[in-house]
């Protein structure tokens, strides 16, 4: 099955494998709904990337008053925020009756949240 690309990189950006979504085992509603389902992430990942990619520009904007220098900046910064909020993503597959390690998965999320 093809993707269109917008949606193929918000897969990409869950970190889902896109054969594994399209296999024919599935029915054409679950396959429907799963495509959906794991796009929906990848754009809250992609929309962070972009707040942060905006707010950050605008923070340094009112420091360097260069558009330039803050944009290219605050894309570095996006970048960063768009590759750690899809790591904790990946990392933080629930797994059955692990307490302290969904525990510990949770630590870098609540530490990016904070700062």
């Amino acid at each position: 099955m093809s993707f269109p690309s917008l949606k193929k990189f918000l897969l990409f950006a869950f970190g889902i494998n896109t054969n594994i979504v399209s296999h024919e085992s599935m029915s054409p509603e679950n396959r429907f709904s799963e495509e959906n389902k794991y796009a929906s992430i990848g754009a809250s990942i992609l929309l962070t990337a972009v707040v942060a990619f905006l707010s950050g520009s605008y923070a340094l904007y009112t420091v360097f008053n260069s558009v330039l220098v803050s944009s290219s900046i605050g894309f570095i910064w996006g970048i960063k925020i768009f590759n750690l909020d899809r790591f904790v993503i990946l990392s933080s597959r629930k797994k059955k009756n692990n307490l302290r390690g969904d525990i510990i998965v949770i630590i870098p999320r609540l530490l990016l949240a904070f700062s």
